[in-house]
């Protein structure tokens, strides 16, 4: 039966994130960047490098590439923000059963599991988290595992390699999402919680031994790397910077999702800190991940998709809490519980925790006239023409540079700009628009790599590698060769309708 109950799960799961997987981004500027990244490692073999991730460890971009590399998704989708995306479903099906997991060690019942899970898929602030690609997505089930194998670490030979691997599960996520570290103390507290006392000390020191071991080894090769000059490829700049750490709070972004479920996880926390020792380690995580998401710098915008397990968690736990009341038997309190998660997950849905899905009318100004609406496509599309126009690959001349900066540009153009900027300096001198339609789709390059493009040269041969629905159509001219995408940008492409 909790098989069953758990296969239903992850094939409800897998459909809510199929269908929304088109949907907005929490984090568009990051996510774009790493779609450019990812993209253009899985075609061409080489790291593009980039804001977002040098400087970073690369465990997010390695997870991403391998499987767009592995499974071919850059060939099933037109738009490569859903090739991309289709690895950020595969960990949160992989959230969900470790979820799951976690819940039924804690004593859950499969109904209250269950419920538990719903909070973690379907909540709006979920939806929008889970289909975000970020660094914090891809860290979130290497973080489970480890909680799975500090808290059952199974019997005979392999309990006394499971503080090991669970060292190693918290390693890889650390070389995803530095800050995790912060969250090392919440497993050697589970661990030591879980382990017969007399291997308890030999399990806290194998678990972070293991630990520093793999993060010592990333540093030497990391240095190795960058003897006699700077590093290039996966290991330029590398280092423990978080990874796409710009732009606005994740806090922030969390509250304008769902403002009630953060609430409600975080009374939920500091109910069962009060109230449930068993269940300090994980309200703690969740409390301490809280305030890690604003903390500027630490995480990305998307960074509190790795505090939805944690929270799922304690809410569940927190509503045996809640229904128990002054009922003393927990088999008789587990059997109301999911009715008040339930109710808490209602509440979690309701129309005022979901994000605006459409622009606010203009409020008149002070002269009395509307002020313009903003369009949010075309802030995207000004926020990554703004890091395009700072890239020193780029030789852009004054008019095409005002474009950039004015949000004007072309998605596809904008996602296939830093691959060949990144194999030779590319000068564009202007970006028509031949169709009128307002976005300016094509490029006039004049020159690459200091010497002038041909329609049989290096330059041409890299745009013709570009795969749909970045492929361009390219055209000789006086000046040098312009390459159109003609047609309507991918759906969901930085904004695009």
């Amino acid at each position: 039966m909790p098989a069953a109950v758990l296969g239903g799960l992850l094939l409800v799961s897998g459909l809510v994130a199929v269908l929304t997987i088109g949907g907005g981004s929490a984090a568009a500027g990051q996510e774009s960047a790493w779609v450019r990244v990812v993209a253009t490692a899985a075609q061409q073999g080489r790291w593009l490098p980039d804001d977002v991730w040098t400087g970073s460890p690369p465990g997010a971009v390695l997870h991403l590439t391998g499987w767009v590399a592995a499974t071919g998704a850059l060939g099933r989708h037109d738009d490569a923000v859903l090739a991309v995306r289709e690895a950020v479903v595969v960990a949160l099906l992989v959230t969900v059963a470790l979820v799951w997991s976690l819940a039924r060690r804690f004593g859950a019942t499969p109904l209250l599991a269950a419920v538990g899970v719903g909070v973690l898929v379907l909540a709006p602030e979920a939806v929008l988290l889970h289909r975000t690609v970020s660094a914090e997505a891809v860290a979130t089930p290497w973080l489970l595992a480890a909680c799975c194998l500090v808290l059952r670490p199974g019997r005979g030979p392999w309990s006394r390699w499971a503080p090991a691997a669970a060292g190693l599960c918290a390693g890889v996520a650390a070389l995803t999402v530095p800050a995790v570290l912060l969250l090392v103390p919440v497993l050697v507290w589970l661990l030591r919680r879980h382990t017969p006392a007399a291997q308890r000390a030999s399990s806290t020191v194998t678990l972070l031994g293991t630990l520093a071991v793999l993060l010592g080894s990333y540093g030497m090769v990391a240095s190795v790397a960058r003897l006699g000059g700077e590093a290039t490829g996966l290991l330029a700049g590398a280092g423990l910077r978080p990874a796409g750490a710009a732009g606005p709070l994740a806090s922030s972004v969390a509250w304008s999702a769902d403002p009630v479920l953060l609430v409600l996880g975080v009374a939920g926390a500091l109910l069962l800190v009060a109230q449930r020792p068993s269940a300090r380690p994980f309200a703690t995580a969740l409390l301490v991940w809280v305030l890690v998401c604003a903390v500027p710098g630490l995480v990305g915008p998307a960074g509190y998709v790795l505090a939805l397990p944690f929270l799922a968690l304690t809410l569940t736990t927190a509503a045996v809490e809640v229904a128990a009341g002054r009922v003393p038997a927990v088999r008789r309190a587990a059997r109301v519980a999911p009715a008040v998660l339930a109710g808490c997950l209602l509440l979690a849905l309701a129309p005022g925790g979901r994000p605006p899905s459409v622009v606010p009318p203009a409020a008149p100004t002070a002269t009395g006239r509307p002020a313009p609406a903003v369009d949010p496509a075309r802030e995207q599309r000004r926020e990554a023409g703004a890091e395009l126009a700072g890239n020193t690959g780029l030789q852009l001349a004054a008019g095409a540079r005002d474009l950039l900066l004015d949000g004007d540009v072309d998605p596809r153009l904008l996602v296939v700009l830093p691959t060949l900027a990144a194999a030779g300096e590319v000068v564009i001198s202007d970006f028509p628009d031949p169709d009128r339609l307002g976005l300016h789709e094509a490029a006039l390059v004049t020159g690459f790599a200091g010497g002038p493009v041909t329609r049989r040269g290096a330059f041409a041969t890299l745009v013709e590698a570009q795969r749909p629905p970045f492929a361009a159509r390219i055209t000789s001219t006086v000046d040098g060769l312009l390459l159109s995408w003609p047609g309507p940008p991918p759906s969901g492409l930085l904004g695009s309708p």
